[in-house]
């Protein structure tokens, strides 16, 4: 096997893997990885065969005790998860290394705004909380937010204070993105792991 066909294998499994990961089927497990960064992050211990996934018509995307989790990515505005398939095509297609390098490029994205992290959670949490699948079970539903959108502020402090997550009823809310994960808000019947972090902006190293 040439250097060419050796390369050209190594990517097509790496796609094939990435595009049955942000497939439906790998829903489930995408959820949990989640779960588990997020629950890391905030030095809460667990043991990830603990993650349950119920089935699809749950509102409940990952259970980890008394824990319920609805998982919400907030991604670029013309993200297309359909790129990957795109991308595996052109790759099987390519017949040299030029074709190889600009197949991986990927198709464009136009830039989206500067914003902040934490305006974006609650304009999504306000959405969500007049939908009518959770208007009645938001108050047993903990968000869990990962932040997947260039060009957005990093969480602060002074930020998650001025505004008031507790009033859109969700039991609580949280936020995970590469480099932090908070919870912004949490109710008195939230879990106590959850209760006990309200406000403190976990970085780690």
């Amino acid at each position: 096997m040439n250097d060419f066909d050796h390369y050209k294998n190594h990517y097509i499994h790496d796609l094939t893997e990435d595009r049955k990961y942000f497939s439906n089927l790998g829903k489930a497990e995408r959820e949990q990885d989640c779960v588990h960064w997020f629950l890391q992050m905030i030095d809460v211990e667990h043991n990830c065969v603990d993650l349950e996934a119920p089935d699809q018509a749950s509102i409940v995307d990952v259970k980890w005790k008394n824990a319920n989790f609805q998982v919400k990515e907030i991604a670029d505005p013309k993200v297309k998860r359909g790129e990957i398939k795109e991308i595996l095509s052109a790759v099987e297609n390519a017949e040299s290394f030029g074709d190889l390098n600009r197949s991986l490029v990927g198709t464009g994205r136009d830039i989206p705004e500067v914003t902040s992290m934490c305006d974006l959670v609650y304009q999504r949490s306000v959405e969500l909380s007049a939908h009518r699948r959770y208007t009645s079970a938001k108050t047993e539903v903990d968000l869990l937010f990962y932040i997947t959108r260039t060009y957005s502020s990093l969480l602060k402090a002074d930020d998650i204070n001025r505004i008031n997550y507790a009033k859109l009823g969700w039991r609580s809310i949280s936020v995970l993105n590469s480099k932090q994960a908070a919870v912004i808000s949490a109710s008195n019947d939230a879990p106590d792991c959850l209760r006990d972090r309200v406000g403190r902006i976990y970085c780690p190293s």
